[in-house]
């Protein structure tokens, strides 16, 4: 089996091999540098060169110190070799004080910074958004992350002009928080302020409310999005630790309109190939539930390896909802490699990324009426920044010194 070990299990102050073995940690100013050392992993079949090339000028615009961890979303069964472009904006690593304006010692890059922050109305209100964020407690005991997504694989998207504009105003989701208990419930009851503030868009909150209360106590939504980038712009509700009956009767309780007993039952086939466990993606519209519903399937998420999910892919293959080329090409995706960190803690700050990693991180399936039409996987690039400030003071305070996540 093709396996590498977890990164929450590498220690980078500690290495199997001697240090001077190592290559030297690459200067990363944007994402698109980031992009480049992971490239020789994607392969022809999954990226073409216009995808490429896509890819990396919507990169450029993001700053490493916004986000660690970012990925890319490929559509299995189409013949364009295209992704769409995601990343993380999360506590703990400096990604909001920088998205808010302030002054981050480990920003490398803050001209990229503050010319993101400054290029549309959309980045500017994300930017007072991030203020709150760090300064008001009820948001940080909510919220835990944001993610951001640009519609990169789609035709329209191949002018730089239709790049910029996607990226003017990308599609937003807001993760609730695992720290604190009801998290996500409380970061509901703002969806419909949140749609307005960004898009424009208007919910009904006593709607949303209505069907907040209809999702069963065991079960989070551990995400809540707008895609406001869309000709008709929908919120979504990602909604996991459901078993089949309790999944069953949300989805009979808040109206959606596709076959469940179909669902049911590919489901029932599809998971044991796999999944260690399921997520929903909800559709809401002003006035209804949409059709399509995604249905993310996660596996062993400490192994960054493609074997365990080679079942899925044939049966996949066998169904015409993946290209051969495609699955083949993501057999040299999971790929981890170290870098040299010679003297980190003398640095100012003392800061380095140790290690990148790659992975697939899960596979999307949509259900639209009575069938599955649509597979996605979702390709994670993980650079993680360390402080060490810790290796300068070994019996340094709490909390000095570690992974920034």
């Amino acid at each position: 089996m093709k396996e590498f070990p977890h990164l929450a299990h590498l220690d980078p102050l500690t290495n199997v091999q001697s240090e001077a073995s190592l290559p030297p940690e690459p200067a990363c100013a944007h994402l698109s540098d980031v992009l480049a050392l992971v490239e020789p992993q994607i392969g022809a079949a999954l990226l073409d060169a216009p995808g490429r090339a896509a890819l990396h000028y919507l990169a450029r615009h993001v700053p490493v110190i916004l986000s660690p961890f970012w990925g890319l979303e490929v559509r299995l069964g189409e013949p364009a070799a295209r992704a769409d472009f995601l990343w993380e904006v999360t506590q703990g690593n400096g990604g909001i004080p920088a998205l808010a304006g302030y002054h981050s010692p480990h920003d490398l890059a803050p001209d990229i910074t503050r010319a993101l922050r400054q290029r549309s109305p959309f980045w500017q209100e994300l930017g007072r958004f991030a203020k709150e964020w760090l300064d008001s407690p009820d948001w940080s005991k909510r919220l835990g992350n944001i993610w951001l997504e640009v519609d990169a694989a789609s035709t329209l998207a191949s002018s730089e002009a239709a790049l910029d504009e996607g990226l003017d105003q990308p599609s937003l989701f807001w993760g609730s928080s695992n720290r604190t208990a009801g998290a996500d419930r409380d970061l509901l009851t703002h969806l419909g302020a949140l749609g307005r503030r960004f898009y424009g868009l208007e919910l009904d909150q006593t709607r949303i409310d209505a069907i907040t209360r209809t999702i069963p106590e065991e079960a989070k939504v551990f995400q809540m999005g707008v895609m406001g980038a869309r000709a008709e712009p929908v919120a979504r509700l990602c909604v996991n630790n459901l078993d089949a009956e309790r999944r069953d009767h949300w989805l009979a309780a808040i109206g959606w309109p596709g076959d469940r007993g179909r669902l049911h039952d590919a489901l029932d086939r599809l998971a044991p190939l796999c999944a260690s466990g399921l997520a929903l993606n909800v559709d809401i519209f002003p006035d209804r539930v949409g059709p399509k519903l995604g249905v993310e399937f996660y596996s062993a998420e400490r192994m960054l390896a493609m074997d365990t999910w080679q079942l899925l892919h044939d049966e996949l293959l066998s169904e015409g909802l993946a290209r051969a080329d495609k699955l083949a090409a993501l057999a040299d995706y999971p790929w981890y490699k170290r870098f040299r960190q010679f003297g980190a803690w003398r640095r100012t700050p003392p800061i380095g990324y140790p290690v990148i990693a790659t992975n697939l991180h899960h596979v999307k399936l949509n259900f639209v009426e009575d069938a599955v039409i649509e597979a996605k996987v979702y390709l994670g690039v993980y650079r993680p920044l360390m402080d060490y400030s810790v290796h300068s003071n070994p019996e340094g305070a709490d909390g000095e010194g570690g992974w920034l996540r």
